[in-house]
């Protein structure tokens, strides 16, 4: 329901601010558990920074003890050096990306803000596919977007339903999200779809909004996998990402976006980006300067969780082997794992069940707009001795309660 307040006060608010403000029953009961005396195995737990990864061996403290700290020459697309360094690391990937076509933000979420005011008027349609995360809802809310789901199918790895997508454009669409991997559902775009949706922008004149934070961690990905679109100007296309996941450091707030397409369309962008940009000057001047230190060192960070993430997928295919009514779909990256479930009479229900009999939390699908069929969303990160646990009374209770 709607925050209680005195109805004479309501109107000073505005619409697009009209949430629900409760709290949903998974979660105070989550709060309750964690404040009980039995210990709780939370399989949700995804910040880096709480899942027992050592980051001492990038130096953070001493990166900020260096020239410049303290001075103030605000840019609206960054410091040059740092946006250099966001080239170098597209370069080791394998794409040439223009400083020029950089511009930096403090997250992935105000390069989002700044993408859906330059492109869309009030009421205009952005696509998002689902499933997917929840944010993008209230991304499109507070600027009073549309967003309209178009469908992922999946049968042994995601594909695009390309007719539902089809049925989604409108004469207001001005954009569309691809994630990749996508959260939760680990999936990168297959490329025939990419080329399906590329042929869609053009024939519309719509852009495309890659969301690639998660693109560093690839485990299994198919061949026909998209990885990147880094370099693909095509359309007009903004591709994200930042240090929240590539370094594991969400409290280090710096990302970006790449600016690509055809050359006029790409540079009329930019001037309209840039004001918008202006207008903010969301990114901080310490956390610019030791961007590129810290990037040197990524592998200290990425390796422990690529070992992470494969260690716990690995004993999650081991320990669902031969179980009925549970099945891990394919992951091809990023840091969770989705279980489909057979045998139960509503994801709620069970992951309720779970918490208050066993003390394990996982996230219903339905938080992610899973189409149909009871789904279950586990994060990755999990420390093993809690993920080993957890999984094992998960497994159990399934087996209990399932008909």
């Amino acid at each position: 329901m709607v925050e209680s307040a005195d109805d004479s006060l309501m109107p000073r608010f505005a619409r697009r601010t009209a949430w629900s403000f409760g709290e949903n029953a998974l979660s105070a009961r989550l709060a309750a558990a964690k404040a009980g005396p039995a210990p709780v195995f939370d399989l949700t737990l995804s910040n880096p920074l709480k899942c027992g990864f050592d980051l001492s061996g990038l130096g953070v403290a001493s990166s900020f003890d260096r020239e410049g700290l303290l001075d103030y020459s605000p840019d609206p697309w960054g410091l040059l050096s740092a946006r250099e360094e966001v080239c170098r690391y597209y370069a080791a990937r394998g794409a040439a990306v223009d400083p020029r076509r950089v511009m930096l933000t403090a997250s992935t979420s105000d390069a989002y803000n700044y993408i859906f005011r330059l492109l869309c008027d009030p009421g205009d349609e952005v696509l998002a596919p689902a499933p997917s995360y929840p944010l993008f809802s209230f991304l499109a809310d507070v600027n009073d977007v549309v967003l309209r789901p178009y469908a992922l199918l999946y049968d042994g790895v995601w594909r695009l339903d390309r007719e539902a997508f089809k049925d989604s454009l409108s004469g207001r669409t001005k954009a569309v999200v691809v994630v990749g991997p996508n959260n939760p559902t680990g999936s990168f775009m297959r490329a025939a779809d990419m080329d399906f949706m590329r042929s869609a922008a053009r024939e519309r004149g719509l852009a495309i909004i890659c969301d690639e934070v998660f693109g560093d961690y690839a485990l299994d990905a198919a061949p026909d996998a998209v990885r990147s679109l880094a370099g693909d100007s095509d359309v007009l296309t903004f591709v994200l990402s930042g240090l929240s996941k590539i370094l594991a450091m969400p409290q280090m707030k710096l990302a970006w976006m790449l600016v690509q397409g055809e050359g006029t369309l790409a540079e009329a962008a930019c001037r309209r980006l840039e004001i918008i940009a202006d207008t903010f000057l969301s990114v901080n001047t310490p956390v610019q300067l030791a961007f590129g230190a810290w990037m040197e060192k990524r592998e200290l960070v990425q390796r422990p969780l690529m070992d992470r993430l494969r260690g716990n997928m690995d004993a999650l295919r081991r320990m669902l082997e031969g179980q009925w009514g549970l099945e891990a779909l394919r992951v091809e990256g990023g840091w969770y794992a989705v279980l489909r479930m057979e045998g139960v009479l509503g994801e709620e229900r069970f992951c309720l069940g779970l918490l208050d009999e066993c003390g394990v939390a996982v996230h219903p699908g339905y938080f992610y707009d899973f189409a149909s069929g009871a789904h279950l969303v586990l994060s990755l990160l999990t420390p093993p001795e809690a993920w080993t646990e957890g999984l094992s009374r998960l497994v159990d209770y399934h087996r209990r309660k399932s008909f």
